[in-house]
Formats: C-alpha cells, sequence, structure tokens
C-alpha cells in the first residue's frame, strides 16, 4: 500500500483571485482539453487569453477559467517538472496572457497542463454517486458526493492525473501537493478522498 496520499485537484474560487473565460472561443477543438488529447497545432502559444472584469486583480499560480482547465504559472510548471510530471504526463501549452484592460501580463509564462495521462481507479463500491439507470457506469454531474480511489492500482509515477473513468476530474498526489505548498503556490485547492465534495 502508497505511503501517498491522493487528492481531488482544484482551483480555489476566491474574489480577489483572477479567473480566465472564453477559452472555448480561442483555441480549435478546445472540448479536446477535457479527454486528455494532444493538442499540438491546435493550441498555438499565439492563443491570447484575458482575465474576466468580473474576476480579481489577484494573478495567482493556478487561474481558475469557465472550462475547467487546468492553468498554471512557470512557477508551478518547474515544480510539476521537478516532480517528474513531464512532458509524457502533461502537454505544457504556453499562451499570452492579457490583463483586464487587455494589457499583456508579462511577469510569467502561464500554460494550460493538459494532462495526459488517465488512470482508471475510481472506487466504484466506495464512493458515493448515482448513475443513469441505463448507464451504471456513468456518473450524473454533479451528484458525485464523496470520492474514493483504488490506490492499488495507481502506478507509482502518477502524481498528477486523470481520472480515467471522469477525464473531467484531476488526482493529484501528496508529495507534489507539499512541493507546491512549500513553495507558495497559490490558488490551489484540494478534497481529500473521502470528503465531502458538497
Amino acid at each position: 500500500m502508497s505511503h501517498f496520499k491522493y487528492f481531488l485537484f482544484g482551483v480555489r474560487k476566491d474574489p480577489r483571485f483572477c479567473q480566465i473565460e472564453e477559452l472555448d472561443e480561442k483555441v480549435e477543438e478546445y472540448w479536446k482539453l477535457s479527454d486528455g488529447e494532444r493538442m499540438g497545432s491546435l493550441f498555438p502559444p499565439t492563443v491570447e487569453l484575458q482575465l474576466a472584469l468580473d474576476g480579481g486583480d489577484w494573478v495567482t499560480d493556478f487561474i481558475n477559467n469557465i472550462n475547467q482547465v487546468v492553468i498554471l504559472s512557470h512557477k508551478a510548471r518547474l515544480i510539476f517538472e521537478a516532480e517528474g510530471v513531464g512532458g509524457e504526463q502533461v502537454e505544457y501549452l504556453p499562451f499570452v496572457l492579457k490583463d483586464r484592460r487587455g494589457h499583456v501580463v508579462d511577469d510569467e509564462q502561464f500554460y494550460v497542463a493538459n494532462a495526459l495521462m488517465k488512470v482508471d481507479c475510481f472506487d466504484w463500491q466506495r464512493s458515493v454517486y448515482k448513475t443513469f439507470s441505463h448507464e451504471p457506469r456513468e456518473i450524473i454531474y454533479p451528484s458525485l458526493r464523496r470520492m474514493f480511489l483504488r490506490e492499488e492500482v495507481i502506478p507509482e509515477n502518477a502524481k498528477f492525473f486523470r481520472l480515467g473513468e471522469e477525464t473531467d476530474q484531476y488526482i493529484i498526489r501528496s508529495d507534489l501537493v507539499e512541493r507546491l505548498k512549500a513553495e507558495g503556490c497559490t490558488g490551489l485547492s484540494l478534497r481529500a478522498m473521502g470528503e465531502d465534495l458538497f
């Protein structure tokens, strides 16, 4: 049994924190980001994403966005890579970040972190959720109230990955979390396995 813990990854919602909208209008076939497919030329580095007018001013290391993709700073990317979460596991897609007035934020590069690793490890017995009567393995959104994982099937190198059964859900391992916190990364939100999700 692994001595690591796993968390449901999210981005903290706070009125002080910035957020991004309209990702879908600027990226071709943006829906592939929910499936963990490589984007390649569909996401050129010239893509410009602007901070929402109704968001805060604080540009965090993990940025909330309407499409629920993972957007992180260069600082956070370096930590991911130092912890072994490199290009085979996550496709780091750079873009041009603009502030609410339309000026380029050039203090630091930001990326959409397209997680490519998917692990089928959802614990159907212990988790609390509802499914469609005709699709017993399709969870009704947002009925997932409590999540557990079958940790014994998670590969040793999986520190940040998509839940194979629900690819828009991201899982992050405790050692990577500790490193991000130690380095002062902002905007991270975590839910422990077994914790009430709503």
